[in-house]
């Protein structure tokens, strides 16, 4: 590979970087749910879990998050939605579930209560 490849290369993975840490790092609650209003995401999964959504912007540089409803209901009734950030390669919304309590689907599917 030569100098202004590697230099490419480097670009193209901090930019990757840069995208998926900021949405960790500035307003956490918020900006996944801001990103997928916007329309950059698209719905790639859903079940009982949540709602699965990524974007991908070369076959080798992918954000992706799992919308959850919390089951406590908020004072007025209404029950939040959340987006938690997880890797690009999750499949399911309750595989990427499972990955935020650090779990396997299997596993996750088998507790008999859930958050």
């Amino acid at each position: 590979m030569g100098d202004r490849a590697v230099r490419e290369d480097h670009a193209r993975r901090d930019r990757c970087r840069t995208r998926c840490s900021g949405s960790s790092l500035h307003d956490r609650d918020r900006l996944p749910q801001r990103y997928v209003a916007l329309g950059g995401p698209v719905r790639v999964a859903s079940d009982e879990a949540g709602i699965l959504w990524r974007k991908v912007w070369r076959t080798f540089d992918a954000w992706a998050a799992v919308e959850v409803i919390n089951a406590t209901p908020e004072p007025d009734g209404t029950h939040r939605h959340f987006f938690l950030q997880v890797p690009a390669n999750m499949r399911t919304a309750r595989e990427a579930v499972a990955w935020t309590y650090g779990l396997s689907e299997d596993a996750y599917s088998q507790l008999v209560i859930r958050t």
